[in-house]
């Protein structure tokens, strides 16, 4: 968690910066052009955030595969043997820590999505990453994924 708070820390002071540039602007095209840097800021650390989570998701399923090989019947462990990590994509990684029918995995699945429009260039609405929240939502679903 600390890559995650340390992530959130630099937004804070980045965010600060902008906002003050944007305050002390006194042009619409300049307020404008602070504005838009500020959006484009808030989703490069959303991506950076969500990224820790995603270690973090890793993390997990690794314990969790690992614990399951140790098991001593063939039987109990013989599925996890065939776990590819590296090949299993993020959200199979989710489903393995999270109940699909649940809202976490659900909320998971939402972000997951926005990474994904941002990391291709389909960049959201201005105003639609408000990051504090989304930074408190990512460390609740940090503290309750369990493996």
């Amino acid at each position: 968690m600390r890559k995650l708070n340390e992530v959130w820390h630099a937004y804070e002071l980045a965010d600060a910066y902008l906002r003050e540039k944007h305050s002390a602007a006194r042009s619409p095209a300049g307020k404008a052009k602070w504005a838009l840097l500020r959006h484009i800021s808030a989703q490069a650390y959303f991506v950076m955030l969500f990224a820790c989570l995603e270690d973090r998701v890793d993390q997990l399923c690794a314990k969790l595969i690992a614990r399951k090989r140790g098991q001593k019947s063939w039987r109990q462990r013989r599925l996890w043997d065939t776990v590819d990590l590296e090949r299993t994509d993020f959200m199979r990684k989710v489903a393995l820590l999270a109940d699909k029918g649940e809202p976490d995995y659900a909320r998971v699945k939402g972000l997951y999505a926005t990474r994904c429009e941002i990391a291709h260039g389909d960049f959201p609405p201005v105003g639609s990453i408000v990051l504090p929240s989304l930074y408190s939502e990512i460390v609740r679903l940090w503290k309750a994924l369990r493996p």
